[in-house]
């Protein structure tokens, strides 16, 4: 089984999804993490306006777009992951990649046991990657795959 993949700005803090009653997307979609979420960012302590959480945080690409997003052009531009498969144990294995200009940047394999990833997500990353898999246990997938 394989999710379709997902991306999100590698800087977004993903705090909660948005309830039914201001869900910036209504109706089906794809969205990167498996639902929207508000959050914050990790370049700032100022708040970011929910329209730039809705078309910018939560779908990455933010370079030229977010004035919060660094200048260098080796930073990653999003954080893409998917669910590869699962067992009768509840483990599930993700793949994460980051991206530059749409291509490859860095990626690993980890396993969600027992509510912590084996081996660790990189902690820039690691709130994402529960994000997304707490959408995708919550059966928030739009592609239809269901834990």
């Amino acid at each position: 089984m394989l999710a379709f993949p997902r991306v999100a700005c590698p800087f977004f803090i993903p705090a909660d999804p948005w309830n039914e009653s201001d869900d910036p997307w209504p109706g089906p979609r794809r969205v990167p993490l498996g639902e929207p979420y508000r959050g914050g960012c990790s370049r700032t302590p100022l708040p970011i306006d929910p329209r730039d959480q809705a078309g910018v945080c939560n779908f990455g690409y933010a370079r030229g777009r977010c004035s919060h997003f660094p200048p260098s052009e080796s930073t990653p531009d999003a954080i893409r992951f998917s669910i590869s498969g699962s067992d009768s144990l509840g483990h599930i294995d993700l793949i994460w990649i980051t991206e530059i200009e749409h291509a490859p940047a860095a990626f690993g394999l980890t396993r969600w046991v027992d509510g912590s990833f084996e081996p660790d997500v990189p902690a820039a990353y690691r709130i994402l990657a529960r994000a997304f898999l707490e959408s995708y246990l919550k059966g928030k997938c739009p592609q239809g795959i269901t834990p």
